[in-house]
């Protein structure tokens, strides 16, 4: 039985029913209603309202709503860094090209010299795909690298993410080095 109070039991669920790989269990808009539920009973946590955005923007091609989730959760962020994290996601939905680049540029600048578990490869791939979209090849190159460097256990939509970053600039060696490591 379902605690309809229990935010994280929503999120999970609606992460499971968007992204299994069981077709049969995939259920798109019981994701949705459950990524909102959890939002909706936690509208300060960070994972909860990026999985809510991701529903929107990759399931339902809703970018507009992808970034509404956004702007309404920034103002609630307790941690500054990740705040900087959402502006960065934010301008990428928007396609603000030099302001990813920034707010990726902070982002990382406030984690000092740690590098985040789990965010820095995403933080390289974003600030990448930023630099190629601009026609800064060596740099966007330079940071695709570093994101395939890092991501030990990353799911497929990032390599494909990266391979397609990577084939967009004329690196299919690159490209197939990223699909290689996502198998």
């Amino acid at each position: 039985q379902l605690d309809p109070k229990d935010a994280d039991l929503h999120n999970r669920l609606a992460y499971l029913l968007n992204w299994t790989a069981e077709v049969g269990l995939r259920d798109f808009d019981a994701a949705m209603m459950h990524a909102k539920q959890a939002v909706k009973l936690e509208p300060q946590n960070w994972g909860y309202s990026r999985n809510l955005a991701s529903i929107h923007k990759g399931r339902f091609a809703d970018m507009e709503s992808a970034i509404a989730v956004w702007e309404q959760w920034i103002p609630l962020a307790e941690d500054p860094s990740k705040a900087l994290e959402a502006q960065s996601v934010l301008s990428e939905l928007a396609e603000k090209h030099q302001e990813t680049i920034q707010h990726v540029d902070r982002y990382m600048a406030n984690l000092g010299t740690q590098e985040p578990d789990g965010t820095a490869a995403s933080l390289y791939l974003r600030r990448g795909k930023a630099n190629a979209s601009l026609g800064n090849t060596a740099e966007a190159i330079s940071d695709l690298k570093r994101a395939l460097e890092l991501d030990v256990i990353a799911k497929w939509p990032f390599y494909q993410q990266l391979a397609e970053a990577f084939r967009q600039l004329g690196a299919d060696d690159l490209a197939l080095a990223a699909c290689d490591k996502a198998l």
